[in-house]
């Protein structure tokens, strides 16, 4: 039995162990003291581990964790770990061989070093005989089969991996080896079972040592360093940045592919991901490739070759992403690009004009380039199959499908050799239907069509050398010729087509007993084409008649079918054909006269020939896409004119149609003449004469001149500049009989500027004004009026609709009504017989979507003259400016379809700048925003604006039935009773002006709404939408706690400081709501913020509840409105009408005091005060 230090192994088993031994599968051996430990690689790749005690190159004790040791003494993993340790005592270090000519005498020591930890380098150097076997490996296995992937992977301070494929046969072999400067660590991937794993594994050794010596991995100037010596040119092994190219077989896919390296001279990295780098290096980011580059590649400095080759690669990456053939997982994180479409042609334009692409990523061997100039033959032959013809045709040269397939040519390449083939074009071949077959047949049934169609199309798609055989001739039939005459009798269009071969002449549609003589496939396509012109039913009867009154039919045969005819033979035509062809050629000459008379804008169109019945039957063809049209007279004239189309394009945008013109003269309203101006200005095609009155309104408007009007003597106020010009503006559109939109910003009294327009024309006109308003600010406009303007006597239709009707009945006896847009759609049918001087709406905003009953009620309504107010903007929804204007100028946009067509679309969809331009100027006429900020120099500027709430539903049953509680206890009490209730008199005051805040804040199961948390919610969107911040303050910080709720529903930024919140945070959120940009909400309760804090940043207060005294109030607002403000602030304070609020704050002016008592629960029980005193606050 073989015995291997002091064990005795079966021979099967001591066989197995030495197996393994050789082919390198024990690990290495560990020890402590005499204990040896070494993990062994078994049959299915699984680690076993063995362990032992080696005394005087005895083995005292061994064992494994094998399945098979554990019922046998001895296994094959103990034998393959006894032979180990037999080996190495059998080698002397001293007498390991060197490698001489493979390695520099430089490695001996190392070598010597390696051989006692490193069982396999030990045997590889033990005998001559060995190394002679690795000698001639070396040899055998040269650059054609190395192929070297040299990838650093630092793994601690001296470790790296090492990898290199061996081919053989195309087959790659992998050795993977883990060196740290003491041992070596070998991985070798699956091989065949006849494969020497020794030798593959000893010429990986010699790679990896020459690369060892040639970079000295353990140089101690870091990257870093280096890359600093080579910035300034010091370093010994300075070289320049290069960029190197090579293409190979995919040995998997047989599919060519292009790598790239990229380094210096002296060590070249492969590139693992091309599109990576062409951005890092356009980045001037570092290019971090391994340890010996860490460098930002200078796109100037590269040498020329490199350069090309990042420009190369820049396109083909770019490029590569967007090639239809995505099957082979195309993307970002390719490590190459396959050659193939666009790129092949790319690496062939680059071999072609001399650049050195190599075969192999060494770099040491080019690609040898060579041209192949054959081209694609067929060869025509002719075989009688039964008597009967059989056309064949065999492809010669037609390219291999392994070829690779460029955009504009073929290409071959073995691995070494590059070879194009010019004169092959992929796209051509395979349009013309070649790409799949090399070889065709056709009977005598296709011989012809094939011959006389087919064939023609294949050469006129790729460059064919072409043979034929002489037999071919005989049986192909004589080329067919085509001849078409045309006349035009009384109603009708008549032809004949004639068809001849050679001597003999036949009608196309004759049909004869023998048509042998006869070519189907010639004569079908002419066929085809006449059946699309004339009604087939005749021309199935060998008749060609097209009646005139088919005009669409008519035309396209004119335009297009005699063209295509021409094609196919010679067509021939009589003078009366002739002369139908001139009409329809002849084009309409047009020119249209404008006037202004009367508030009036008239409109003439004439033309040449042509009375206003023609012109509308052209103005009806052109909209039907007709080409002509016939006159009275019967001729025919041609519908494509300049001339024709830029009158239908300028009356469409008028809204006039063809029987408007078909009436004779046009009237539209005076305000169309901006419109018309600027339709006429876009064209230079259409003649137009006009009137003084007209050219004169068009030069004032063009010049911004406003007229001079005097402010009405009865007008209680005195306008501010920016008024004062708002008042003449709207009195220059009023006496051109024009409407506008007055979209001031909020605060800067749009209210006050109509008022003294309508107190204006009140002067001068007999018929009412009517102002339509949301339900909020109805009680607003009324107390305007009677504010600036107790002239005018004011109808406000509230109440009952009986009381409504009546009002309205006596409409004589009014200037202005005023109305909401829900009182207004419930009461349309009282307008019917009414007429108004001037309609006003308010918040115009309401009517955006044209489609609603609200925006189409306001349009009802019967006014010499419309103006709309808004705060809002409007920049974006173009709908909604149509609207507007649909209300202010019916027909001054056109149709909401032409104006989407004309503006809208051109505006959202391509942000057409011109478009956007054109319409702003064709409204900004009649469109006057002013901006605070604007007109409001002097600093600091303050509005007070009283906004007025008016409950209804719940929340009005509430309160009543609170306050006439309280009212009657009030009225029964005595003086005593009186004073000694004074505590919860207050407290049920108070709840009273919470019901007017929110019944929420009394009743936990109130479930309907709040008049004055909607208008506040309303007014802060409104706000936020123009970029504006706000502060609101209220004494109920429950209530706050409700705002903040609905806010927060609304996506608006909200802060808020309460009595809850310490100094710290209080300041930290004043600081952070005055630096932030965007518009925002600050909710403030009185004792926390009412005094000692800056909010300058807001710019506009809102007072939602009123406070104890007139100067707390002032207090909070001068928290924004103080030195430091850069806008004029806005203050709005929220009332409930017909409540304790509205009583309050007529009182503040009459009695402060009194105002000061209520509202103050600290003081009021110490306040003197009468009984009537607070009855009046309480009473309607």
């Amino acid at each position: 039995m073989p015995k291997v230090l002091g064990l005795s192994f079966t021979p099967r088993i001591f066989e197995r162990g030495q197996e393994y031994f050789e082919k390198g599968k024990v690990g290495p051996i560990e020890w402590d003291e005499q204990i040896f430990s070494a993990t062994v690689q078994g049959s299915s790749d699984h680690e076993y581990r063995v362990r032992g005690i080696l005394d005087e190159q005895q083995i005292k004790w061994i064992t494994c964790n094998c399945p098979y040791a554990e019922d046998h003494e001895l296994c094959k993993h103990m034998a393959a770990v006894a032979v180990a340790l037999d080996h190495q005592g059998q080698v002397d270090p001293d007498k390991v061989l060197p490698l001489g000519d493979l390695l520099p005498t430089s490695w001996t020591e190392q070598l010597e070093i390696m051989a006692k930890t490193t069982p396999f380098i030990t045997k590889l150097l033990a005998s001559p005989h060995q190394v002679d076997k690795l000698r001639q490996a070396v040899k055998l296995y040269d650059d054609r089969h190395v192929v070297l992937e040299e990838q650093y992977h630092p793994k601690g301070q001296d470790k790296f991996e090492y990898m290199t494929l061996i081919m053989i046969d195309r087959v790659p072999h992998q050795v993977t080896i883990k060196y740290d400067g003491q041992k070596m660590d070998y991985f070798i991937g699956p091989q065949r079972r006849d494969d020497d794993l020794d030798l593959f594994a000893g010429v990986a050794t010699v790679s990896l040592c020459n690369y060892y010596l040639a970079h000295q991995p353990k140089a101690e100037t870091n990257q870093a360093g280096s890359y600093l010596l080579d910035m300034f040119d010091l370093a010994s092994n300075h070289d320049r940045q290069l960029i190197r190219p090579y293409i190979e077989l995919d040995y998997y896919s047989e599919r060519t592919r292009l790598n790239f390296k990229v380094g210096t001279s002296d060590h070249m990295y492969k590139l693992q991901r091309p599109e990576v780098f062409v951005t890092v290096v356009k980045r001037g980011e570092p290019v971090i490739l391994g340890k010996y580059f860490n460098q930002v590649i200078d796109l100037e400095s590269l040498d020329e070759d490199s350069r090309y080759w990042f420009d190369f690669m820049d396109e083909m990456t770019a490029m590569y992403n967007t090639l239809t053939d995505q099957k082979h997982n195309y993307g970002s994180t390719d490590m190459y690009l396959m050659v193939e479409d666009v790129i092949a042609d790319r690496v062939d334009d680059a071999l072609a004009s001399g650049r050195e692409v190599y075969i192999d990523n060494r770099l040491n061997q080019l690609v040898n380039y060579s041209v192949d100039d054959r081209k694609l033959t067929a060869d025509l032959g002719l075989e009688l199959i039964n008597d009967q013809p059989m056309l064949t045709m065999q492809l010669e040269n037609l390219p291999d499908k392994d070829l690779i397939r460029g955009h504009e040519r073929y290409y071959d390449f073995n691995g070494r050799d590059w070879v194009a083939y010019p004169n092959l074009n992929p796209t051509q071949i395979s349009q013309a239907g070649l790409a799949n077959h090399d070889h065709y047949t056709f009977d005598a049934s296709n011989l012809n069509a094939f011959y006389r169609q087919v064939l023609p199309k294949i050469k006129d798609k790729v460059d064919l050398t072409l043979n034929e055989d002489p037999q071919i001739d005989q049986y192909i039939l004589p080329d067919a010729k085509f001849t078409f005459k045309f006349d035009l009798a009384a109603d009708a269009i008549e032809g004949q087509a004639m068809v001849q071969y050679q001597d003999q002449v036949y009608s196309l549609f004759e049909q004869l007993a023998d048509d042998s003589q006869r070519d189907p496939t010639q004569e079908a396509p002419v066929k085809d084409v006449l059946v699309q012109y004339f009604p087939i039913e005749a021309v199935r009867q060998g008749r060609l008649i097209l009646p005139l009154e088919e005009d669409q039919q008519v035309v396209a045969f004119l335009s297009q079918g005699l063209k295509r005819l021409e094609d196919f033979g010679e067509v021939q035509v009589t003078k009366p054909f002739q002369r139908l062809i001139g009409q329809i050629d002849h084009k309409p000459n047009l020119t249209v006269g404008i006037s202004l008379e009367s508030g009036l804008l008239n409109l003439s169109v004439a033309g040449e020939a042509m009375d206003s019945a023609d012109i509308a039957q052209a103005l009806r063809a052109y909209h039907e896409r007709r080409p002509y049209f016939k006159l009275k007279n019967g001729d025919y004239m041609g519908v494509k004119s300049s001339t024709l189309t830029t009158l239908a394009q300028t009356l469409e945008d008028l809204g006039v149609d063809a029987d408007q013109v078909d009436q004779g003269d046009i009237s539209l309203p005076a305000y169309q003449a901006l419109a018309l101006n600027q339709s006429l200005q876009e064209q230079n095609d259409l003649t137009y004469q006009t009137d003084d009155h007209y050219a004169k309104l068009i030069r004032d408007f063009n010049q911004n001149q406003v007229g001079s009007f005097t402010v009405p003597q009865d007008l209680q106020a005195k306008l501010r500049p920016y008024q004062l010009a708002g008042f003449q503006w709207l009195m220059t559109l009023n006496h051109y009989h024009f409407g506008g939109l007055l979209a001031d910003e909020m605060g800067l009294g749009k209210t006050i500027q109509i008022i003294t327009l309508l107190l204006a024309i009140n002067q001068e006109q007999k018929l009412p004004s009517l102002v339509v308003a949301p339900a909020s600010v109805v009680y607003n406009w009324q107390d305007e009026f009677h504010k600036f303007a107790p002239s005018l006597k004011i109808a406000t239709l509230g109440g009952g609709k009986v009381e409504r009707r009546k009002l309205l009945a006596k409409s004589d006896r009014y200037d202005v009504f005023i109305t909401s847009y829900d009182t207004l759609k419930r009461d349309i049918v009282l307008y019917d017989q009414l007429e108004f001087q001037v309609q006003i709406i308010d918040e115009a905003q309401t009517i955006k979507n044209a489609r609603t009953i609200g925006a189409q009620t306001v349009k009802l309504i019967q006014a010499q003259q419309r103006f709309a107010l808004t705060g809002t903007p409007i920049e974006n929804r173009l709908s909604e400016l149509w609207s507007i204007f649909d209300y202010l100028m019916p027909g001054f946009l056109g149709t909401y379809q032409r104006f989407s067509k004309r503006f809208e679309e051109p505006i959202i969809f391509n942000d057409d700048q011109a478009k956007r331009a054109q319409l702003s100027q064709l409204i900004g006429p009649f469109v006057l925003r002013r901006l605070k900020k604007d007109v409001l120099t002097s600093l600091p500027a303050k509005t007070e604006i009283i906004e007025y709430a008016e409950m209804s539903g719940a929340q009005l049953k509430l309160y009543r039935a609170r306050a006439d509680q309280l009212i009657k206890r009030i009225q029964t009490s005595d003086e005593t009773d009186f004073k000694g209730d004074k505590i919860e008199i207050l407290a049920e005051l108070t709840r009273l002006r919470q019901v007017c805040c929110d019944p929420h804040l009394v009743y936990d199961d109130y479930k309907g709404k709040s008049a004055k948390l909607t208008q506040t919610i309303a007014l802060i969107k409104d706000q936020i939408e123009n970029g504006h911040k706000i502060l609101l303050f209220s004494q109920f910080t429950s209530m706050l706690d409700i705002i903040a709720q609905r806010l927060q529903k609304e996506r608006i930024q909200t802060e808020m400081i309460t009595g809850a919140v310490d100094k710290q945070e209080r300041q930290r959120r004043v600081k952070q709501f005055n630096e932030q940009d965007e518009p925002a909400v600050f909710l403030i309760s009185l004792k926390a913020g009412g005094t000692g804090i800056n909010l300058t940043s807001a710019d506009v207060v809102i007072h939602y509840d009123p406070w104890w005294n007139a100067a707390a109030q002032n207090q909070a607002t001068d928290r924004a409105h103080r030195i430091g403000q850069e806008n004029p602030v806005t203050i709005y304070q929220m009332i409930t009408k017909h409540t304790v609020e509205e009583r309050i704050k007529e009182l503040q002016d009459k009695k402060q005091a009194l105002a000061d008592q209520v509202l103050s629960g600290d003081q009021m029980s110490t306040t003197s005060f009468d009984k009537d005193e607070l009855l009046a606050i309480l009473e309607e």
